[in-house]
């Protein structure tokens, strides 16, 4: 996929959290900029992304304070919220105290 620094955080903060093994960006020798390239991680011959939610959407932006962000079983999923500091999952929110748009559920 062509790279952003939003898809490259995401791809971050997968792999921090168990659900993809590597991320790697490719530089294009015939195109200007770059890609990404992602491998999925799989557990008993299915992938460990079960799902992927979209929360916030161009025309309805749903917005948390840290207090009132989603609760989701650590085991089951996580959350990716856009907060003033970067992009973050549900429990880095919470003990940072910060909130911010919520993007999407992973689980």
């Amino acid at each position: 996929m062509p790279a952003s620094k939003i898809k490259l955080e995401i791809g971050k903060i997968l792999v921090r959290e168990g659900f993809i093994k590597e991320i790697q960006t490719i530089k294009n020798i015939n195109k200007p900029g770059s890609s990404l390239h992602l491998v999925l991680k799989y557990k008993e011959g299915q992938s460990v992304i079960r799902g992927i939610k979209k929360i916030s959407k161009p025309g309805r932006k749903v917005f948390h304070g840290y207090k009132h962000v989603p609760r989701i079983l650590p085991s089951l999923g996580i959350l990716l919220i856009s907060t003033s500091r970067g992009l973050m999952t549900n429990t880095e929110v919470k003990k940072n105290k910060i909130g911010g748009e919520v993007i999407c559920e992973i689980y």
